[in-house]
């Protein structure tokens, strides 16, 4: 992700996104069935439902990306 944030392109914070995502969702898996009762569990689904919640905002508002747009001239 912060790759994607350096690099300023559409295809790179999506792949991000997605991708810390996908890192967060096992992690979170891997705590619930390792210990159910562990908060570990909870704050890794956080992570993961907000990096999706970022995943799906670029994928809605792809043509309002203020990185994308030409500069206005005069």
């Amino acid at each position: 992700m912060t790759y994607g944030i350096i690099k300023s392109s559409y295809n790179s914070l999506t792949i991000g996104a997605f991708s810390g995502f996908i890192h967060w969702l096992i992690i979170s898996m891997g705590y619930f069935f390792g210990d159910w009762r562990s908060t570990g569990g909870i704050t890794a689904g956080a992570m993961a439902i907000y990096c999706a919640a970022i995943y799906l905002n670029l994928r809605v508002n792809h043509n309002n990306l203020a990185f994308e747009k030409e500069p206005d001239t005069i």
